[in-house]
């Protein structure tokens, strides 16, 4: 599909893409197993696991052993090259084997005995390294480009594949520099060694700190010349995340729980402590020796001195087990007690003072904590400017520049070291229409207007509802006279714009506990209440109990900061208190504006009969050995009265399906027939915007989901309704900077990223698919994440013109701020459904810490049951965007 044309303004970019050029030369790939040996069973140590520090065990073992085997006669001998990634996978620059029969290779290669005890693995008896010939094609030739296809059956990742294990080499065999994970992320082991400093790298709270490192991944792009090119590419982008300090468990009990160790340990001190170490690996160390490694599987509520075990013929405390068979008395035998069940049958019980928490463990998303967050979001604001220079600092840590480096050298890759240059441009904001037909100006280079005094389109009537301050703790400031201000200012700030509200019904205050919200709640609802203003502690943490009671009576409820209800009062903040109102005229089915488009063509683009609709996901979390649970589906389109008009909901369906959403069927037959409730006709044409997949997941959409999306539409009536399919990803690690000219280090961050509204659909896009980059928002902080959108369907035959157009001015429909949003409405209020539906999933399973301090394990709900009782489907919520 030919480049788009339509632009306010033509801008040069400069990427983290660089170039790859290879020779014509085949490269040969094998098949790898790693198993180790002992007296009692056998182990793969080329196992996948998710755990980070098995994960780097095996792989640091496998690299070791294949160090030790290098010189077999089988590996072609030192004139040949070969590429290991540490797991499953060899390639080889000469075909190996050669001299055996001419049918599949395979051969072992044996470590035992002293060799093994070099690598520090006594305790295994052999080792055997295994390589086999892979089934099918085995062999690519380095610059082949024929397999590019946007035949998604037909498409091979060999090559691409290649030049990542080709370029990871260096890390991969410089463990003293480098940890590796997979997917091509590897970090600095002594990152000042690279030129990084030390604030690059700060320590967090809860025994934490941050690591810095590159995540380097290999694809395809058209490159310089444009249409009908195709080039292979490296992308390096400045990683960063937080990893468990190497650390004794009880300090970092300390860290975690200030007031741990004084006084009794309550439950809610327990809670705090498993989610922060559950699934971390530790090892104990009496007495200055190192003993084993365990997975800690939760924590006891029970002490060293309260837990008894059966120990030579006797029933003993943990407490009196160190003592008689270490000679240690526990200095904190009333600590609880770290937990390791290896199975059903087996549970071990660890003293925190003697354990100690190994090295290179990332922290996991359930071990996160707000303190972590921020300081986390501290570390990892990198604007343009200094990217570019870590990049370039990761691009030579990496050694992938290096013409000395042997792996590359030997193959004949030869990087590009100036990243790829692309031509964008600019797109022309769309006009904002409020009450009464009334325009407002946008700004240009900040996609951002005013509300002013404008009315909304469609301004809501609120008759009867209440008004509720939730207390925290002694630091609330906010007085019984400030709250009554405030509301005042809402009900003014909601008139002004058109809307019709009556003074509160009830106006009181409401214990910070998830009972007396509940119950706050039910009354207000059975009073006939249409809307609920609450007005929290920044420190009472019960959103989700809100809005789970909000779903539980089918009442609209509003949580608002109790710092942002005093900025209103004490700063005069009128913006906040305007997006505030906006939420509540959206939440209560009102329309605040619409959009005119003002570009060529640009008439076409909102017609009657476009439904457009956004569909992400959520996923919550790791299981359980007991629970498996569900991912969460989230589901937006335009339903509502006006082209603009977005309403969703939420399904659940089987954890595991990350890739696929098989519950279409249930949602698209809802949301065909409410459209053509409210527009009196079915639509002509439904565009989808498809969140959370990546470029591997492509052909199991196509093979999937579109025939589930055509069969639904067609029992829906829509016999011959044409599909666009548009695949948005924020997760790829392609950056778009200005020029190099135009970045100056001592601007500010939003003057320094690339202008809101830039748009990439040449030169760095794939030479197969219909692509194109699009960053619609400002980014104040760091440097801006650009989406990237893939069309896999295109009934319709959009020009690219129309399919930026259409995108770009949807951004600019979320209502709630006067500023676009980084994606298309659709898509961003399906996920903002999903991540509801997800809190409420675990406010009802018991999985937070408010409503589960009092229990060691969480309540499961399955899936038939979350689906009746959570999605908002059938309910008075069913019909407004309740989750603004």
């Amino acid at each position: 599909m030919p480049g788009g044309k339509l632009a306010a303004s033509q801008v040069t970019l400069v990427t983290n893409v660089y170039g790859v050029r290879m020779p014509p030369i085949p490269v040969f790939r094998y098949d790898v197993a790693v198993v180790a040996y002992n007296a009692k069973r056998s182990f793969e140590l080329t196992k996948q696991t998710r755990d980070d520090y098995r994960a780097t065990e095996r792989r640091t073992k496998c690299l070791e052993v294949f160090t030790a085997i290098r010189k077999d006669a089988f590996f072609g001998g030192q004139h040949n090259e070969l590429f290991y990634d540490g797991q499953k996978i060899l390639y080889s620059l000469s075909q190996l084997g050669q001299n055996d029969s001419q049918g599949p290779v395979r051969h072992v290669v044996t470590l035992s005995g002293e060799t093994l005890r070099d690598l520090g693995m006594a305790e295994v008896e052999k080792v055997e390294f295994t390589v086999s010939s892979v089934s099918g094609e085995f062999s690519l030739t380095l610059n082949d480009t024929s397999n590019v296809s946007s035949d998604l059956e037909r498409s091979d990742h060999s090559l691409m594949q290649f030049i990542d294990i080709a370029t990871s080499q260096y890390a991969l065999f410089h463990p003293e520099r480098h940890l590796v994970f997979g997917a091509g992320v590897s970090y600095l082991k002594r990152p000042w060694e690279e030129g990084f400093r030390r604030e690059d790298c700060p320590v967090l709270r809860e025994g934490k700190y941050v690591s810095v490192g590159a995540h380097k991944s290999s694809g395809r792009v058209e490159g310089p010349k444009g249409r009908g090119s195709c080039n292979a590419a490296i992308i390096i982008d400045t990683s960063k995340t937080a990893f468990h300090c190497e650390q004794n468990v009880l300090e970092k009990a300390f860290e975690i729980v200030p007031n741990f160790g004084k006084g009794r340990v309550t439950q809610s001190q327990v809670f705090h402590l498993r989610q922060q170490m559950k699934g971390l690996f530790a090892m104990t160390r009496i007495k200055g020796k190192n003993g084993s490694v365990f997975q800690i599987t939760n924590i006891s509520t029970q002490s060293a001195d309260e837990t008894t075990f059966c120990y030579e013929g006797a029933n003993v405390t943990v407490a009196q087990y160190y003592v008689q068979k270490y000679e240690l008395e526990l200095k904190y035998a009333d600590a609880p007690l770290l937990v390791s069940r290896k199975s059903s049958s087996q549970t071990n019980y660890f003293p925190m003072e003697i354990s100690y928490i190994v090295e290179n463990q990332r922290v996991q998303k359930q071990q996160q904590t707000a303190a972590q967050l921020k300081g986390m979001r501290e570390a990892c604001i990198i604007p343009p400017a200094k990217r570019l220079e870590q990049n370039d600092k990761n691009l030579a840590a990496l050694d992938i520049l290096n013409p000395e480096n042997s792996w590359i050298a030997k193959a004949g890759i030869r990087v590009i070291p100036k990243p790829l240059t692309v031509m964008g441009r600019v797109l022309r904001a769309p006009t904002i229409i409020y009450g009464g037909n009334k325009s407002t100006y946008v700004d240009q280079n900040k996609m951002a207007w005013t509300l002013d005094g404008n009315l909304y389109i469609q301004p809501a009537k609120l008759s009867r509802w209440a008004a509720y301050m939730v207390n925290g703790n002694s630091r609330d400031v906010m007085s019984e006279n400030e709250f009554r201000r405030f509301v005042s200012k809402f009900i003014q700030a909601g008139e002004s714009h058109g809307m019709r509200i009556a003074d509160p019904a009830d106006f009181n205050h409401v214990n910070a506990t998830i009972e007396d919200v509940d119950k706050t709640v039910q009354i207000a609802a059975n009073e006939k209440c249409d809307f609920i203003l609450f007005v929290q502690s920044d420190t009472a943490k019960l959103h989700n109990a809100i809005k789970d009671a909000e779903r539980k009576y089918e009442i609209v409820t509003q949580d608002v900061k109790m710092s942002s209800a005093v900025d209103v009062v004490r700063k005069n903040k009128w913006q906040t208190l305007d997006n505030i109102v906006n939420k509540t005229n959206v939440k209560l089915g009102g329309l605040n504006h619409v959009v005119a488009c003002n570009s060529p063509g640009s008439e076409r683009w909102f017609t009657e009969g476009r439904l457009f609709m956004g569909l992400s996901m959520s996923h919550s979390g790791p299981a359980t050995r007991s629970h498996s649970k569900p991912s969460v589906v989230g589901y937006a389109a335009n339903i509502g009265a006006s082209q603009f008009d977005f309403i969703g909901d939420f399904v659940f369906q089987a954890a595991g399906r990350t890739d696929s959403v098989d519950v279409l069927g249930e949602f698209m037959n809802n949301i065909i027939m409410s459209y053509k409730e409210k527009r009196g006709r079915h639509p002509t044409q439904l565009i989808i915007y498809r969140g959370g997949i990546s470029e591997g997941q492509f052909a199991m959409v196509l093979k999937y989901e579109v025939p589930l999306i055509r069969v639904a539409a067609k029992k829906a009536g829509c016999v011959n309704v044409k599909v666009t399919l548009m695949v948005a990803n924020r997760l790829h690690k392609i950056r778009l900077f200005p020029s190099y000219v135009s970045v100056n280090p001592r601007d500010r961050p939003a003057d320094q990223n690339i202008k809101p509204g830039t748009v990439v659909d040449t030169q760095l896009v794939h030479p197969k698919f219909s692509e194109f980059y699009l960053n619609s928002h400002r980014a104040l902080q760091g440097t801006t994440k650009t989406p990237r959108y893939t069309v896999l369907v295109d009934d319709s035959d959009f020009g690219m013109d129309e399919l930026e157009g259409m995108t770009f001015s949807l951004c600019f429909c979320h209502q709630i701020v006067a500023l676009t949003t980084s994606l298309p409405t659709p898509l961003y209020v399906a996920s903002q459904y999903a991540d509801r539906g997800r809190r409420l999933l675990a406010q009802r399973s018991g999985d937070s810490e408010a409503s589960s301090s009092s229990h060691s394990e969480t309540t499961p709900m399955d899936i038939k049951t979350a689906n009746q009782e959570l999605p908002y489907k059938d309910t008075k919520l069913a019909n407004v965007r309740v989750n603004a």
